[in-house]
């Protein structure tokens, strides 16, 4: 809401002060007294611009300086704008915020005032401050791009936007390297030699160790399971075991020694079994290891042969150093 305006040396006035009160002012008089003045000047003093001719040409005396300051507030802050210009120039200007004063430039003052109404300069002569005539105006031409640029600025549709065209323009991009590849693969096709059959019978032979590998991965998990429920197994054994020792310790005299020797031997024979059965399935486990080892050395081997041949075929073997699948050299 506006506190106060004052008008210096400028237009209709001399000297002005206004105090304005809550609610709604209405300004009235005769033509030339200085109405439309009023206007301009909170205009000006918060856009650094008027609708009127060229502000600077309007100063009444040209040895003295002309001011506008306006004092309102604005989200529970007290904010009083000031500025000062010459015929031929303009001056330092400031701002003071809850009573600290910054000096600034013309166009930064211009920017720190519309940051406190949240509006673009646009936005703020259009709909926020409307000019003499300006109604007339907003009747044959409604300020449909104000609104719409501050809509899409709330919702962040700009970004949106931005980052539509960012994406369209890797989209183009990407299209263009698609077709220069294409291009170049077409180009490269004629010169393939009768290897590539050997190639195609590489690739499938890898694919089928590739399987075979799976295949192997699989059972070796089998038997790590397998490893595991018997060591389980024996656990629970033994831990039968001990709980018949206690039981024998404690009541020695209701139990024979023979009925206790006879679990005991059980239950020797069972561990050692189940001992014996853990070494099988580790054993069976260390050739599986062995046997993915050997499988991977060989996929590893056909994908370098694989590749040397490729190289050969689009005659880079020359230019690129392709390491050898036995000596790792290139």
């Amino acid at each position: 809401m506006i506190k106060s305006l004052v008008i210096r040396n400028w237009k209709a006035f001399e000297d002005k002060k206004l105090i304005f009160s809550d609610g709604i002012t209405f300004f009235v008089g005769q033509n030339g007294v200085g109405k439309t003045t009023l206007l301009d000047a909170i205009c000006l003093s918060i856009t650094g611009e008027c609708t009127a001719a060229k502000f600077q040409d309007l100063v009444r005396n040209a040895q003295f300086p002309a001011e506008v300051r306006l004092d309102f507030e604005v989200n529970g802050n007290q904010v009083s704008i000031a500025r000062r210009f010459k015929k031929d120039r303009k001056l330092p200007s400031e701002i003071i915020i809850d009573g600290e004063r910054k000096g600034m430039g013309w166009d930064d003052l211009t920017s720190a005032a519309l940051d406190i109404f949240a509006v673009d300069e646009m936005f703020f002569n259009r709909l926020t401050f409307m000019s003499e005539g300006e109604v007339f105006r907003y009747l044959k031409e409604p300020p449909s791009k104000a609104l719409n640029a501050k809509i899409q600025e709330i919702f962040g549709i700009t970004n949106l936007q931005t980052l539509k065209e960012f994406s369209e323009k890797i989209r183009k991009n990407l299209s263009s390297s698609i077709r220069d590849i294409s291009s170049e693969l077409k180009a490269i096709s004629p010169k393939l030699p009768a290897d590539d059959s050997k190639i195609k019978e590489i690739e499938s032979y890898l694919t089928e160790r590739k399987s075979k590998e799976k295949k192997v991965q699989k059972e070796r998990e089998t038997l790590y399971s397998r490893i595991r429920e018997i060591i389980e197994q024996k656990s629970n054994f033994e831990s039968l075991r001990r709980l018949l020792t206690e039981i024998t310790e404690k009541h020695g005299q209701l139990i024979a020694k023979t009925t206790k020797e006879s679990f005991d031997e059980a239950l020797l024979e069972t561990i050692n079994l189940v001992d014996a059965d853990v070494a099988s399935k580790e054993n069976d486990l260390r050739k599986s290891e062995t046997s993915v080892g050997s499988v991977q050395n060989n996929v590893s081997y056909l994908k370098d042969i694989h590749n040397l041949l490729q190289s050969v075929i689009i005659g880079t073997a020359e230019s690129t150093e392709v390491p050898c699948p036995v000596c790792r050299r290139p």
